[in-house]
């Protein structure tokens, strides 16, 4: 196995009827980053889809979970039992239906707010404390049940906001791999009102 500082795992649901899902606004910020940092992620291990490179300094591993957002937790605690890495190696990136499109919350530690990915992660890892990227995926509207909005795609007129937010997630992701975490909430937190 490579060595690896960080893990960056993006959360989503494999299969291409999922592709632009509010649900896997994980998956799409991860393939950005991969793209930036000319990252290839296309090792299948983990029951994941992996890929190693440098983002900065940090030598780091890409990770897309393919057991579904419900069980993404069975992924990310085979790696990091694999790699012996602690949990402060951790970033996740997912997707949260409590905050605006445009917005993004960086916290160190908490719990899943519902999230039924992050859950899966804190019940496998049996700890709070790791890293998460949170990107708004839109409230859902009233009388729209959450399971169905989840898996609905984003609208075409969103795209230069979700644009800027994955760009400016990657941005706090990199301060954070270089050790600015605290640059990265300072810079990067940002809640849109609209």
């Amino acid at each position: 196995m490579k060595n690896v500082e960080w893990i960056i795992v993006g959360l989503g649901n494999p299969e291409e009827r999922h592709l632009n899902n509010r649900h896997n606004i994980g998956f799409i910020c991860v393939d950005r980053l991969a793209s930036k940092h000319s990252i290839a992620i296309n090792e299948s291990k983990f029951d994941s889809l992996i890929g190693f490179g440098k983002i900065g300094d940090a030598s780091c591993m890409l990770v897309k979970p393919q057991t579904y957002m419900n069980k993404s937790g069975e992924a990310v605690a085979q790696i990091i039992k694999a790699l012996g890495l602690h949990l402060t190696d951790l970033i996740v990136i997912a997707d949260d239906i409590s905050l605006s499109i445009g917005s993004l919350r960086i916290r160190l530690s908490g719990r899943s707010g519902g999230h039924k990915g992050l859950n899966s992660i804190i019940e496998s890892l049996g700890s709070i404390d790791f890293a998460r990227v949170k990107i708004g995926a839109g409230i859902p509207p009233e009388g729209v049940a959450l399971e169905k909005w989840v898996v609905s795609d984003f609208e075409d007129k969103m795209a230069p906001l979700l644009f800027e937010v994955i760009e400016n997630a990657c941005k706090a992701i990199e301060l954070m791999v270089d050790g600015k975490c605290d640059v990265a909430m300072s810079r990067y937190n940002h809640i849109n009102k609209e």
